[in-house]
């Protein structure tokens, strides 16, 4: 239903943890904080999460190379808690199935 407007508003958030590099330096934890305590904002969490690698991939986005490296290392190290997390969902449908194996790509395909 509403699932364009949910994709691009993790687009943003995403997008703005890479831009304000070190003035957000925990950014997925934050996500997790904030996003990762009720199943009803999983659906936000995965979205923002599967979008953190691709963007940070993404060279339209408007940023300068220290910005983008500096991304990467906080996501790499930032791994092994997503991949936990995303081993650990629950998934009672398939839909909430599918989004965990989308994230689980984006960041296979970021950290190979």
């Amino acid at each position: 239903e509403h699932q364009p407007i949910h994709t691009m508003l993790a687009i943003a958030l995403a997008d703005l943890a890479i831009q304000m590099d070190h003035a957000w330096p925990n950014a997925v934890e934050t996500m997790f904080q904030r996003f990762g305590q009720s199943p009803e904002s999983y659906p936000t969490l995965l979205e923002v999460v599967r979008m953190l690698p691709e963007e940070n991939n993404n060279y339209k986005l408007m940023t300068d190379s220290f910005k983008r490296e500096s991304c990467s290392q906080r996501l790499q190290a930032a791994t092994p808690q997503v991949v936990q997390f995303l081993l650990n969902l629950q998934c009672p449908t398939m839909q909430a199935r599918r989004k965990v194996l989308e994230c689980f790509l984006s960041w296979i395909k970021y950290t190979n």
